[in-house]
């Protein structure tokens, strides 16, 4: 990849890399991690009760 100048790509794949390092790191640590499916239903619950309530 930097042979062919896919910077773009190389970063991407570097930041991935990094990320996954340090969630397997914190992980090994044993430190509990929040669910990322709880934040989404807390963001979109309020949306979703307004929406039912108009269809209702």
């Amino acid at each position: 990849m930097w042979k062919q100048k896919k910077n773009k790509e190389l970063w991407i794949l570097a930041l991935v890399t990094l990320f996954i390092s340090v969630l397997g790191t914190v992980k090994s640590l044993g430190i509990n991690l929040p669910n990322p499916l709880d934040m989404l239903s807390a963001i979109l619950g309020p949306y979703s009760r307004a929406v039912y309530s108009l269809l209702q």
